[in-house]
């Protein structure tokens, strides 16, 4: 039997064709692709306008920090949770389920208790998790100790029982305002759904609470500013094609240089570009010496 594939479907829809299109549909469908591009290079530059400044240099820096590709999130993030024999629909699941679990949770929890579901009785799967068999209680149990682990079980459960019926139909929905309708999934957890489980990077820019801490250590989000505000404020001049490997950059930038507390400015090379490099260590300094007095 000839596999199928997207290749074997377009040269189907080829040869099926009996007459060529009329020069003038191919010249103005050209010029509609050249004038998307040009729009969208005009949009950019407007964006680029009212960046900040030395934008290009910090993340360059902060690239060359992460060329090691060794923080928490580059060995244990969502995007290594998923079981990779399993079939699409299934890894499109699962993944799902490690965003959810990974709200407000380290690395190294959301992937043991993934292990955890993936050693259930069958496997990780819809099914599994909606079976009545599996109670609310026990499925808390396994995701302990993951932060708010029986609020995330209730939430599991019923996102398993929704994704069961219709109109998904055992099918993780593939848009925003789709995914933004299941139990316990916000911004940021679609936004990640889609990047990982989709390939849809450019759907808005994820924020997490090191990408918050960071983007505000460095002044491209007013100080204070939760993820939603950041995450508006960075989308206004930051380049769309840029959103998620910066936002994968910062993640891991955060879990091992600009830490929560004492972020390790003396061997940060953008600290020169930093308006809040060594202000950690300068507050410390001046508890000391109001401690002596």
């Amino acid at each position: 039997m000839m596999e199928s594939n997207i290749f074997s479907s377009f040269s189907f829809k080829a040869s099926t064709q009996t007459r060529a299109p009329p020069v003038e549909d191919v010249v103005e469908s050209a010029e509609l692709e050249v004038t998307h591009y040009v729009v969208k290079e005009v949009e950019d530059l407007k964006k680029c306008s009212s960046s900040p400044p030395n934008w290009r240099e910090v993340i360059q820096a902060i690239r060359s920090m992460r060329a090691g590709q060794d923080a928490p999130v580059d060995q244990m993030g969502t995007h290594q949770l998923a079981d990779r024999t399993a079939d699409k629909k299934t890894q499109q699941f699962q993944i799902l389920v490690a965003a959810v679990i990974s709200s407000q949770t380290r690395d190294s929890v959301t992937a043991a208790a993934m292990m955890r579901l993936h050693a259930l009785p069958g496997g990780l799967t819809i099914g599994n998790l909606f079976r009545q068999e599996l109670t609310i209680h026990q499925l808390a149990e396994i995701l302990k100790p993951v932060g708010f682990y029986r609020q995330k079980a209730k939430h599991l459960k019923a996102i398993a029982e929704k994704l069961s019926g219709c109109p998904f139909n055992g099918n993780v929905p593939g848009t925003l305002d789709e995914l933004l309708k299941l139990p316990g999934v916000g911004p940021k957890i679609a936004l990640l759904v889609l990047w990982v489980a989709f390939g849809k990077g450019e759907e808005g820019f994820i924020v997490d609470t090191n990408v918050r801490r960071v983007c505000c250590r460095l002044g491209w989000a007013p100080d204070g500013s939760d993820p939603n505000q950041v995450r508006q404020s960075l989308e206004t001049w930051l380049p769309r094609s840029l959103w998620p490997d910066i936002s994968f950059l910062f993640v891991g930038f955060g879990q091992q240089v600009c830490k929560p507390i004492a972020p390790q400015c003396e061997r940060c090379q953008v600290n020169g570009m930093c308006p809040s490099a060594f202000q950690d260590a300068s507050k410390e300094a001046s508890k000391k010496r109001s401690k002596l007095k």
